[in-house]
């Protein structure tokens, strides 16, 4: 019931024949257009002298599952994949699924709605595909080409792109956002050689002139749309031509021999090329792939999905990944603006400022208003906080349907609103959007707009690309393209051109393995004790009470020993240790005396250890600085670190021992009292400095802890350091109190303020030495180690450190000031508050404790002259 049709010139693939269902000895012509390009598995591959019958485990077309294909250079067998056509991506959601059986088997009918090349619509696939289901996308590659001359180009410098234009439209591909047809294949055809027609028969392109640029595997296009061959080989040579010329006269012409360098093309597939040699026209030839640019995203890429530029596979649920990129501007396109800090400071914006997008701009409607009382105000409600009144003909209504909104008057007397309340509107609601930035002083705030007094803009080129972990939560397909699903939403706004994910990404901390055999153990002997041959031996970030985990390994006998803080309280049968490390960073292993743990069993060279060793802010390394790998894994072709290091800690020396010390004492592993929070985070690896805080919120109260690591920086939600820590927090809590008191934790947030002062000298003294040491003792007094969180600076303190310096007769302070404060520059403060953990009265939240330090670049202590 089924026919073998053969052919004599293969097709493009190579293949010379088909199987047919039906009888078609009658037929004879076949007629191949427009195939959707297919991948099968073959299941079976009987080979002839120069040609192999393949059974593939689906159908390419219509039910056929066989042909006879000419393999040069390889042998097919089974579970090789065999690809049809080339060329760009097609993908189609499937509307239908429709199972059934007949002789050759079961099959899975397959149908879509919008028609693949203009007419197909369904696809038969072998088995019963219980798979595949309605939604799912089926994906097909085309094998259509077509060829237009540009009529303009226009170039793109800042989108670094090439923008080109043509008279006839492109047909049968569809339209990119609808049909996701993405990823086409677009080649410049760089050269329009002249052809000599006199090789087309023997299935060679020659072409008049030297073309080195050709190569193999480019294209040449016989005409516009047809003649689209494949180079094979290219191959330079000369050939004598003889050119006649009329002779005056009625005399035989005149004959002149010369020699014309050549450029022989041999293509793939010579089918057809006989048909062109009446061709008068040049060819088009020495094709150059292009790359696509990709449509940028408009706005600003933040919340917790990412579109790419195409479609990613393989990325599982739980994955980490790395955002980066530069932050997203707004311009300002109204005077008149206040960039608030809170009620007090406020900074004023002008035309034309740039500022850096923190949040993403909120939505909202400005209302003027008028309630019972005659007051006037405006107020920003959230669409549908506040709405017309029904049955209010003329709009003349408003009701507020929530409560915690605040009408604000000209002169900023506020007036709460509750739900229910019903209000004159004085003028029609305005779309307005509300604004986090941070100015080019570091000044951070809000701004309420109405739209289009902000726009934004890209990034600046001297903006500092940001990086941040992101945990994926899923993936999704749209227009052909993956959208990532983040677990929770990114912290920055990023600029759509500079953003990047990176998905191969492993965690990595400081230390370097070594493996090593301690010496032999002893039964005889107690307390046996061993020497690790490298010092500095490395202690990660953990959640336990001291905030470390060790990376020694001690196995006996190839068994693994346990490492204690003591012996005391253990058995002879404990097989356990205890590791005490000197003041030259080296550490002794001791082992049990028979009684306190165990001794070792005697034996020769049997007590092994596995370490790392490098410890300490060393290991704090900077973004984009570690490139070259010790070791470098099969596949590994390059690697950075796009986030800086953090979480390190010095090892502990006897001043911080005689501090800490104490801290673990009074919490004794427990977590009772607010002192208790502060104690135990203060004491943790890694965390320098911490501040815990009751904050009412609502009907309860909250602990906020505000936290700074050891190396004097904010400690990253995502990082190891941070997460070890709350986990270590909520196991030292009393179970009950986890749920009846909320905990929050939040670095902190730096302030700097600047200050210029005069100082009257000593003449008897060096002035350059003096003014050194006053600006040295401003900055250890006001550095990290030696300020608190919502600690003030006070003019009298400031001139007492300047006083106190030797060689310093009299100080003229001329200016103190906060960095943030606005008309920055001008004005002398007798205090400058830093605020401790409060509520944000506008939005709610909980803002951490700030840390107020000296900001070296704005420190201007001079000599004055007696």
């Amino acid at each position: 019931g089924r026919s073998l049709a053969t052919w004599t010139d293969p097709l493009v693939d190579g293949s010379r024949g088909l199987l047919l269902d039906g009888d078609y000895r009658s037929v004879g012509s076949l007629l191949f257009e427009d195939d959707p390009w297919q991948v099968r598995t073959v299941v079976e591959a009987n080979e002839s002298v120069d040609e192999t019958l393949v059974t593939l485990d689906g159908p390419i077309e219509d039910g056929t599952m066989q042909l006879l294909a000419r393999v040069e250079g390889v042998e097919l067998s089974p579970t090789n994949v065999v690809g049809f056509g080339v060329y760009a991506w097609q993908v189609r959601k499937i509307s239908c699924v429709e199972f059934g059986s007949d002789l050759i088997g079961s099959f899975t009918y397959v149908a879509w709605e919008t028609p693949l090349f203009g007419k197909h619509t369904r696809m038969r696939l072998k088995g019963t595909g219980e798979t595949i289901k309605v939604e799912d996308d089926i994906w097909f590659e085309c094998q259509l080409w077509q060829m237009r001359i540009l009529t303009t180009v226009k170039l793109d410098p800042e989108g670094n792109s090439t923008f080109a234009t043509w008279e006839v439209p492109l047909e049968g591909l569809g339209d990119p956002e609808n049909e996701s047809f993405i990823n086409p294949q677009v080649f410049a055809m760089r050269e329009r050689p002249d052809l000599d027609r006199s090789s087309l028969a023997e299935g060679k392109i020659d072409l008049e002139g030297t073309y080195p640029r050709i190569l193999t595997g480019s294209w040449v296009a016989m005409t516009l749309d047809e003649g689209l061959y494949k180079v094979k080989a290219v191959t330079l040579m000369s050939r004598e031509r003889t050119v006649e010329v009329p002779r005056p006269g009625d005399g035989p012409p005149l004959e002149f021999s010369s020699k014309v360098k050549i450029t022989r093309i041999e293509p793939e597939a010579a089918e057809g090329l006989a048909g062109f040699t009446e061709l008068e026209n040049a060819v088009f030839a020495q094709s150059e792939p292009l790359s696509l640019a990709v449509k940028m995203r408009e706005g600003l890429i933040e919340g917790k999905t990412i579109e790419l530029d195409r479609a990613v596979y393989g990325l599982a649920s739980g994955k980490i990944l790395i955002a980066s990129g530069k932050l997203m501007r707004a311009r300002i396109e109204a005077d008149g603006l206040l960039l608030a800090f809170s009620k007090v400071v406020k900074k004023p914006l002008y035309s034309g400022d740039s500022l850096q997008v923190l949040k993403p701009p909120a939505y909202g409607l400005l209302w003027t208003l008028e309630d019972k009382d005659c007051f006037v105000g405006t107020v920003i409600a959230a669409v549908g906080d506040i709405v017309f009144k029904s049955g209010s003909d003329l709009d003349d209504e408003a009701v507020v349907m929530v409560s915690g909104l605040k009408l604000v008057s000209e002169d900023e007397v506020e007036r709460d609103l509750t739900r229910g309340d019903v209000l004159k509107v004085l003028d029609s609601p305005q779309d307005v959007k509300s604004w986090t930035l941070r100015d080019g002083d570091g000044f951070e705030g809000s701004v309420t707009a109405l739209v289009g007094e902000i726009s934004l803009q890209p990034a600046q080129e001297e903006d500092s690309i940001m990086s941040e972990v992101v945990t994926l939560d899923g993936t999704t397909r749209f227009q052909g393209k993956t959208l990532l699903l983040l677990k929770e939403a990114m912290e920055s706004c990023y600029d759509p051109a500079t953003f990047a994910v990176r998905a191969n990404v492993a965690r990595a901390t400081h230390g370097e393995t070594s493996t090593e055999v301690m010496g032999s153990g002893d039964g005889s002997k107690s307390n046996q004790r061993f020497e690790l041959g490298k010092p500095d031996l490395t202690y990660v970030s953990a959640p336990t009470s001291s905030g470390t985990k060790s990376t020694l390994e001690v196995r006996v006998n190839g068994v693994l020993w346990n490492e204690l803080a003591s012996l005391y309280g253990t058995d002879e049968r404990s097989q356990s240790y205890v590791v005490r490390i000197d003041d030259d960073a080296l550490a002794t292993v001791i082992f049990g005396d028979g009684k306190s743990g165990a001794r070792l069993p005697t034996g020769d060279e049997n007590v092994a250890a596995t370490y790392r060793s490098g410890i300490g802010p060393d290991g704090e390394v900077a973004a984009e600085s570690l490139t070259i790998l010790q070791s470098r894994p099969v596949g590994i072709s390059e690697v950075t670190n796009p986030l800086g290091a953090s979480g390190s800690a010095a090892p502990e020396k006897l001043s911080d021992a005689r501090y800490n010390a104490p801290l673990t004492v009074l919490t004794l592993d427990r977590i009772v009292s607010l002192r208790d929070f502060e104690h135990l985070v203060r004491s943790f690896a890694g965390i320098g400095k911490a501040q815990a805080v009751s904050i009412p919120m609502g009907q309860s109260k909250v602990v906020h802890i505000t936290i700074g690591s050891s190396s004097g920086k904010e400690v990253d939600e995502g990082s190891e350091l941070y997460k070890n820590l709350v986990k270590a927090i909520d196991a030292m809590r009393d179970p009950v109190a986890r749920v009846r008191e909320r905990v929050f934790v939040d670095s902190f947030k730096l302030q700097t303020f600047s200050l210029e002062a005069g100082v009257l000298i000593n003449p008897r003294l060096v002035a350059e030495e003096v003014l050194d040491r006053i600006k040295a003792e401003l900055r250890r007094t006001f550095s990290f180690e030696n300020r608190n969180f919502g600690q003030f600076v006070t003019a009298a303190e400031v001139l007492a450190v300047i006083q106190a310096v030797e060689g310093v007769i009299a100080v003229d302070l001329d200016r103190l000031e906060r960095n943030d404060a606005p008309n920055a520059g001008t004005s002398l403060k007798t205090v400058l508050v830093a605020e401790k953990a409060r509520i944000d009265e506008k939005s709610g939240d909980i803002i951490p404790a700030e840390l107020l330090l000296l900001n070296p670049a704005a420190e201007c202590v001079e000599e004055l002259k007696s």
